[in-house]
């Protein structure tokens, strides 16, 4: 027993001046507990026999666990993970790409604090008997808090069946996944959990897994096990306590967060890329950032456009209205949310809508001359004159390809090209920007706003009164400019309703990573 264990048996012991310790969590535990067997039966076709039996022990023991940290004994261990909660936002996309099912693993069965670096569930573990935990549930415990994340090759052999080869161990398993669970692979990051009751020896994927997708996962994953333990003796047993016992306490937090590479449209699974230790491989890094800043760029044919369209707003004074007075009008915050939002869609309104003395815009300008251009530029001119803004649905997301989308204001599917937006968004959010159109393909041009699903039937409803309500201002003009002038709305919009409609506690700023950021 731990030293932060007999902390809190002391404590619990003198709660009640005696050598009985307060069984009041241990009652609302088994509360919990019969609430939950009941829901299950209830549900028992969503989950294979193995998975309901952990579902009702662990949650029931997190319940538990949940109330212990109310101790002053583990006073510090609260404050760190709700610290934690608040950093990393899990629940998954569009949130965090952090799932509730690795958060709370993390800090019940991984998050070890004290020189003995006990767990919450070692903790419980190592109460089991002053508690009165019967023998099969301190057991449960003793299994759950020996676990960890692994590296799993996937092999589907049904609908709802898996064989998982761990890459660092060598052992396969054959599991049953719950309803809804993707059984495809070719490698997940997940936690296994063994049979626990009698019946189909099946093991149990118990925290929805990551999807490894890249061609050269598996090598990549391998190279990065022999760096972990350089001699092959003893490689096994070293690489099973990194995943355990990582260097930094949040490493795989971290990690996901970094890997972070979009959701499988069809699935909804989160896709991630890159290992640990080379961050020039992770998505969202900030060593991957500052490696592609350092690396040579020769200028393409639209990022010469776009110079010369701000030269030409810079010189003409093209500006748009009052991002103030608009986000007075809209009772939005006076602080942008997401001020890198705020000024690209400026800067792009300035080029493609703010209209001069003569009624003309800078993309109208480089139009009238555009024979001057070189035969690359003219063609993205054109295409930009072809094009228009609006506010787009993502109806599927195709992995650094692009994204099937119904234009909001002209109820029109499209497919827009767009490789790096596709691992920052996910089916359901909204995009807002300028879409460049050609023969062959259109794509968004730079400057977008992104719109997280939790709010987008919120914010289509409000930029629909919005469109009515300027339309009595902008009678005469065409389609395009009518909804080219909705663009400095889109972001006061966005961040009244975010404002309005996210839970108390939590900061507007905790949005991670929406796609105007990337």
């Amino acid at each position: 027993m731990g030293p932060l264990t007999q902390k809190l048996l002391k404590e619990l012991r003198s709660a009640r001046k005696s050598n009985i310790i307060d069984l009041a969590p241990l009652r609302e535990a088994r509360k919990a507990q019969r609430q939950l067997s009941e829901d299950l039966r209830a549900q028992a076709h969503a989950f294979p026999p193995q998975h309901g039996a952990w579902m009702e022990h662990l949650l029931t023991l997190t319940n538990l666990g949940n109330s212990m940290l109310r101790s002053r004994a583990l006073a510090k261990l609260a404050e760190r993970i709700e610290a934690a909660h608040e950093l990393y936002m899990p629940g998954g996309p569009p949130m965090s790409p952090i799932y509730d099912s690795v958060f709370v693993c993390w800090y019940t069965l991984d998050l070890g604090v004290g020189p003995r670096r006990e767990t919450l569930f070692s903790m419980l573990a190592d109460l089991a008997a002053p508690l009165g935990l019967p023998t099969p549930l301190a057991n449960v415990l003793r299994i759950a808090a020996d676990s960890s994340l692994g590296i799993y090759r996937v092999t589907k052999l049904g609908e709802a069946r898996v064989r998982l080869e761990s890459l660092a161990t060598g052992m396969g398993v054959d599991a049953a996944l719950p309803q809804g669970m993707d059984p495809t692979g070719p490698l997940w990051l997940t936690r296994l959990l063994p049979p626990l009751i009698q019946g189909p020896p099946d093991w149990v994927v118990w925290t929805t897994p990551y999807h490894l997708e890249d061609t050269s996962a598996e090598a990549d994953w391998r190279a990065y096990f022999e760096r972990v333990a350089p001699e092959s003796k003893g490689r096994v047993e070293r690489v099973t306590r990194h995943f355990k016992r990582p260097p930094k306490a949040s490493f795989w937090l971290d990690y996901i967060l970094d890997a972070y590479a979009g959701v499988r449209a069809e699935s909804g699974a989160v896709c991630l890329t890159g290992v640990p230790d080379r961050p020039e491989t992770l998505p969202h890094s900030e060593a991957s950032g500052a490696q592609a800043a350092r690396e040579p760029k020769t200028q393409s044919a639209s990022e010469r456009v776009h110079t010369r369209l701000f030269e030409q707003a810079r010189r003409r004074g093209l500006d748009g209205p009052d991002p103030a007075g608009i986000r007075r009008e809209l009772r939005a915050p006076l602080e942008p949310l997401f001020p890198d939002s705020d000024r690209i869609l400026s800067a792009a309104f300035s080029c493609y809508a703010a209209l001069d003395a003569k009624g003309r815009t800078a993309l109208d300008q480089l139009v009238e001359r555009v024979a001057e251009l070189p035969a690359d530029e003219r063609e993205v001119v054109h295409g930009l004159a072809a094009g228009w803004f609006s506010a787009f649905e993502i109806l599927q997301v195709r992995l650094d390809e692009g994204f099937e989308v119904r234009d909001l204001l002209r109820r029109k599917r499209l497919f827009i090209l767009e490789r790096a937006g596709t691992h920052a968004a996910a089916t359901g959010d909204l995009v807002a920007g300028w879409i460049r159109v050609s023969d062959s393909d259109i794509r968004f041009e730079g400057a977008l706003a992104h719109i997280p699903k939790m709010i987008a039937t919120t914010f289509e409803e409000q930029l629909r009164l919005l469109r009515d309500q300027l339309a009595a201002r902008t009678r005469g003009l065409g389609w395009k400019r009518r909804s080219a002038l909705l663009a400095p709305y889109i972001c006061p919009l966005r961040d009244r309703i975010v404002q309005d409609l996210l839970p108390p506690g939590i900061s507007p700023t905790t949005l991670r990573r929406p796609l105007d950021e990337r």
